[in-house]
């Protein structure tokens, strides 16, 4: 039996959840979003996790008062009290809605009964839940929604199999769909903590993709293409050059030179941020992917200006050129 349910929470952490909704991709065949099946993954993937916090917090109570007779019944009243506490700390404005699923049900049902049931009502329980998710930086908060995913890979590398899984894509109102068989090499973060990326490889070659773009994710029967120690030093060099998700772009070497507002903003703007091998006063020198100093620099117009690579150049002032034609054509 499916139940709707309905939690009152923060702004935070209601745009958070709507937010991470649209980062994982979870739409239906008609391009709205899938808040129900969203919400539901996350419940039946992150409860255990809270519920051992909140244990390791009464532990640890339990710890600190083990010489006072009746303390099991003064935690239960010091974990109330601080639930009661944080409750109260964030402004609860406004109303998360959603139906319980298949998927879901045991879940909910394991909270209702749990031991915690003292302390929390079912709203204020999951209330927690989606607080404390919403806490945590993107890619841990991907780790979680795809968790079942993740250990699955996880198990493929243990046992050393290559895995299925079919990447599914939309091109002029045709669907295509990419069936591959892979070797998984591991689950990569972006150094910004944004998001996990699978990078895998075949015997020749290797590439990275996101996460949600997996689909019918399967274990194979077939073992793991050997990974050359050519390969793996490419690989290696890459990530330390580059985020994963720029690794297979072309490696350049630039100088870009910043005004003062623009050095600020290289400090401030750290989503895709290259590193740089040194800093001369206002030069900046660079080795890393041509796809990650356009994506980043692409922000700072005027106030970035690439010194010595023209292939950069091009890319930007492409970027902004054509964007400024297209504004001049809907002014007419």
């Amino acid at each position: 039996m499916n139940n709707k349910y309905k939690v009152m929470l923060s702004y935070y952490t209601y745009s958070t959840i709507l937010n991470d909704i649209d980062a994982f991709r979870f739409y239906k065949n008609n391009g709205d979003t899938n808040k129900n099946k969203f919400i539901n993954k996350l419940i039946t993937n992150y409860y255990e996790i809270v519920n051992l916090s909140i244990k390791k917090l009464e532990d640890n109570l339990l710890s600190l008062l083990k010489d006072i007779k009746n303390k099991e019944e003064l935690v239960n009243d010091i974990l109330k009290i601080k639930e009661r506490n944080d409750d109260s700390d964030s402004k609860k404005e406004y109303e998360l809605t959603f139906i319980s699923t298949k998927e879901s049900n045991n879940a909910l049902l394991d909270i209702e009964y749990s031991n915690y049931s003292y302390i929390f009502t079912m709203s204020g329980y999951l209330r927690k839940l989606f607080n404390d998710y919403a806490k945590l930086n993107q890619d841990e908060r991907e780790r979680i929604i795809f968790k079942s995913e993740i250990d699955l890979i996880n198990t493929a590398i243990k046992n050393n199999k290559k895995i299925f899984f079919k990447v599914i894509t939309k091109k002029d109102e045709e669907i295509i769909e990419e069936k591959h068989e892979v070797s998984p090499l591991g689950i990569f973060n972006s150094k910004d903590r944004q998001f996990a990326y699978l990078i895998y490889y075949t015997s020749s070659t290797y590439n990275v993709i996101n996460l949600y773009k997996l689909v019918d994710l399967r274990i194979s029967r077939n073992f793991k293409d050997e990974l050359s120690s050519s390969l793996n030093e490419k690989i290696n060099g890459d990530l330390d050059k580059n985020d994963p998700q720029f690794i297979n772009s072309p490696i350049i070497k630039c100088k870009i030179k910043l005004t003062k507002k623009g050095q600020k903003m290289f400090t401030k703007i750290f989503i895709n941020r290259p590193k740089p091998l040194k800093i001369e006063d206002d030069i900046y020198y660079f080795e890393c992917s041509i796809n990650q100093l356009f994506q980043y620099f692409s922000r700072f117009g005027s106030e970035a200006l690439v010194l010595d690579n023209e292939k950069l150049t091009n890319r930007l002032f492409n970027f902004f050129y054509f964007g400024y034609k297209n504004i001049k054509k809907y002014e007419k």
